[in-house]
């Protein structure tokens, strides 16, 4: 909004170049338009926070500008005939993801959205100790990270904290953890994952990763998409994105995360892309963390649609990185790989309707949970919506959404479960029917 006449005043630099300005605390804004006043010169010129180019106009008493280019100081020139600068000056600008609407309803709800991505840290992020550097981050696990970067890039710059620390402690293989901590000294997690390879304590910090999950590498990859976006650094995603391609090949060639059998991601059995594991007769046992644990030879894998979908974005959002980068045969790997990864999900999933929760990699085996599987509306079908699926498989999901509305069981808060229906069994007293992701009604989804 431009500033009312009472609070404008003309600033003059000593020689002939006028801004007109509010007095006194006043930053611009991308897209505001300022007025120039220019007695004598030819020309202006107005250079960014970065030093480039990006307005020029004849001089005159009354010039319009509409502030653009990058943030920081802005500079003003007033040029002679000769090119030369015969006066300047500099103002602000800096930008604030805001919405501004006539009885302020929609100002207050963007308030109110902004608030929840806060999460337990007072100010929006916490830190995560490595290496002696400290590294901001939403939440310290990299799925809730980069689900909370989606909005968190347009409020904060501290999305590619946490990216930056899991690239340095990127294992060998190109696992990603999926948590970071400070380092609390030994405990659960070096006898219960440690001997698996799932948890390791270096340099003041704890990583961890929950063995069942195989979302990590695709959440690494889309946060580091999202942190590049919010901020063009080039530099910085030239130095991070070998990291990606790192995480992306451990999934397709770790025989605990890659079906060789049906050509997709696989996992334990999980609701959704939760981390904790079905409770039955294919249950394998462990010494500690049984609900987590994962054993390439005696688990009993099976296709998680969502996975899939995840990987296959991950695969387009890092060719996108790759092109940008001038690596045009590597991007082309991944983008053909997405590909081939959406049509064989949806080859063995896609009922026409949503996708199915799970399918088992052996087909011998036969759960006894209490519910048709085979009828199950599980939440990553809200997901696959900004994933890249195809325009018709998007529209059958969002009217499978509407009757699962109209047809919701009474004091039913929404139609957006975990997963519908519930299971009878095999998930234990905190996962109860209708509780948490066995049938619980999320916001998230």
């Amino acid at each position: 909004m431009p500033p009312s006449p009472a609070a404008i005043h003309h600033v003059a630099s000593p020689l002939r170049l006028h801004l007109v300005r509010p007095a006194r605390g006043w930053t611009a804004q991308p897209l505001e338009t300022l007025t120039l006043c220019a007695a004598g010169g030819q020309t202006l010129a107005v250079c960014d926070g970065a030093g480039i180019e990006y307005f020029r106009a004849p001089a005159a008493p009354e010039v319009s500008l509409v502030v653009g280019g990058a943030l920081g100081d802005h500079t003003v020139r007033l040029l002679d005939e000769q090119n030369q600068t015969v006066d300047q000056l500099t103002f602000a600008v800096d930008a604030r993801t805001s919405v501004r609407d006539e009885g302020r309803q929609f100002e207050e709800l963007l308030q109110i959205l902004h608030r929840t991505m806060y999460g337990g840290y007072e100010g929006g992020f916490g830190e995560v100790p490595y290496e002696g550097r400290k590294y901001p981050c939403f939440v310290h696990w990299i799925l809730d990270h980069s689900h909370t970067a989606k909005g968190m890039q347009y409020f904060s710059p501290d999305t590619p904290g946490l990216v930056e620390l899991l690239a340095l402690a990127q294992r060998q293989d190109g696992m990603i953890w999926s948590n970071a901590n400070r380092d609390p000294g030994p405990g659960y997690w070096d006898s219960a994952y440690g001997p698996y390879g799932y948890a390791r304590r270096e340099k003041g910090c704890l990583l961890v990763r929950q063995p069942v999950e195989n979302h990590c590498e695709y959440n690494f990859v889309d946060a580091m998409y999202l942190a590049w976006k919010a901020s063009g650094d080039d530099p910085w995603l030239g130095r991070h994105v070998e990291a990606g391609i790192k995480a992306l090949d451990y999934t397709v060639n770790d025989r605990a995360r890659w079906s060789s059998k049906l050509g997709l991601l696989k996992r334990g059995y999980t609701i959704d892309s939760w981390d904790f594991q079905v409770q039955d007769q294919y249950a394998v046992d462990f010494p500690l963390g049984t609900e987590q644990l994962i054993d390439p030879d005696r688990t009993k894998f099976g296709v998680f649609f969502g996975d899939n979908h995840g990987y296959a974005l991950a695969c387009d959002q890092l060719a996108e990185m790759l092109e940008h980068l001038g690596r045009k045969a590597d991007a082309a790997r991944f983008h053909h790989r997405g590909q081939d990864i959406r049509q064989r999900l949806a080859d063995i999933a896609w009922n026409g309707r949503f996708f199915t929760h799970r399918i088992e990699e052996d087909p011998t085996v036969r759960r006894q949970l209490g519910v048709d599987e085979k009828s199950q509306i599980a939440m990553s079908n809200a997901y696959a919506l900004n994933r890249g699926i195809p325009h018709p498989q998007a529209v059958a999901i969002l009217q499978t959404y509407l009757d699962l509305k109209a047809h919701r069981p009474v004091g039913s808060p929404g139609e957006f479960y975990a997963i519908y229906p519930p299971f009878e069994k095999g998930f234990g007293p905190t996962q109860g029917k209708w509780q948490y992701m066995n049938g619980g009604v999320h916001g998230h989804a």
